[in-house]
């Protein structure tokens, strides 16, 4: 009885493990192991409309969990790449801003780096 009740938790242990190892990919689009601007790069493809995302590069790329793949995700995998956020922020449901804050939600390189 001791060895089944070990392995049941050799197994729950196991599971557990590779459950944080899924939720510590989120931003990795194409599934390559790391998170990198090609990632981002898929995201801002996926926006526009010139790439489709399977459901789980869907999941993985909408790093703001707002339910839509968009310029602000890509946006926050590049500060992650860059070192401008930790990587435990990629699990926030909490959209960040985008623009000046004038109304004008265009991106420029001063929104990216957080300047």
């Amino acid at each position: 009885m001791k060895k089944v009740i070990s392995l049941v938790l050799v197994v729950v242990m196991v599971f557990s493990l590779s459950m944080v190892a899924f939720a510590a990919k989120l931003g990795d689009v194409n599934e390559d192991g790391k998170v990198s601007a090609a990632d981002a790069l898929m995201v801002l493809q996926a926006a526009a409309g010139s790439r489709t995302l399977s459901a789980a590069q869907q999941k993985k790329a909408d790093c703001n969990k707002d339910g839509k793949v968009s310029a602000v995700d890509a946006r926050k995998i590049l500060q992650m790449v860059a070192g401008l956020i930790p990587e435990e922020e990629m699990t926030t449901s909490t959209p960040p801003s985008i623009g000046g804050g004038d109304g004008d939600d265009s991106i420029e390189w001063g929104d990216i780096v957080g300047s």
